[in-house]
């Protein structure tokens, strides 16, 4: 499965589609935003969780497409050093 993830500070967009054939897997879910620049990768684990269907799905997640504020470039940015999702 591939996370496809659009965020801004306020609100989150996730899609979630099936690597081998392309397709969606489950309907566009929405959380609060993931700012990594404004955000502690703590309360991102927080945010995650709190929604059942992508909480639900961790384990099957292949990559993760990240589009978002805060996420300059990989030079600006801090990774988190442990798996949130």
């Amino acid at each position: 499965m591939i996370f496809v993830i659009d965020s801004g500070s306020t609100k989150c967009d996730w899609i979630a589609i099936d690597s081998s054939t392309g397709e969606p897997i489950f309907d566009k879910q929405r959380t609060r935003g993931l700012n990594p620049a404004i955000i502690s990768s703590t309360d991102a684990f927080d945010i995650i969780k709190e929604n059942e269907v992508i909480y639900g799905n961790k384990l099957s997640v292949s990559q993760i497409y990240f589009y978002g504020a805060g996420s300059v470039s990989y030079t600006h940015l801090t990774l988190p050093t442990k798996r949130i999702v």
